[in-house]
């Protein structure tokens, strides 16, 4: 590989190439998409397909998975059923808005 350009910022080395990376590819990921997956039809399942938050029914494509204790902070969470809400995407967005904004 090639590198066309080298920066250091602190102790980072930056690199530019023009060559291209593949994600990676493995039977984690294949597993983990299925795994969220089946999750997402459990909870469709079981609330009918309505918001957790709102109540008002939905197609399914619409629902989006919420995370309730960010992936950020906890990884091991991520395909965990009980930090997983699905929510419409206006109470998506309002659950956001309010960790963004916490009222003090």
């Amino acid at each position: 590989m090639e590198f066309h350009k080298h920066f250091h910022i602190g102790k980072v080395n930056i690199y530019v190439t023009t060559h291209r990376m593949k994600r990676r590819s493995g039977m984690h990921d294949k597993v983990a998409r299925v795994h969220r997956a089946e999750l997402r039809r459990l909870k469709v399942q079981r609330y009918r397909g309505c918001c957790e938050e709102c109540g008002r029914p939905f197609n399914i494509d619409a629902l989006q998975m919420h995370h309730i204790i960010p992936v950020s902070k906890r990884p091991d969470l991520l395909l965990s059923y009980d930090n997983i809400r699905l929510l419409c995407p206006e109470c998506h967005a309002r659950c956001h808005d309010d960790a963004a904004n916490p009222v003090l």
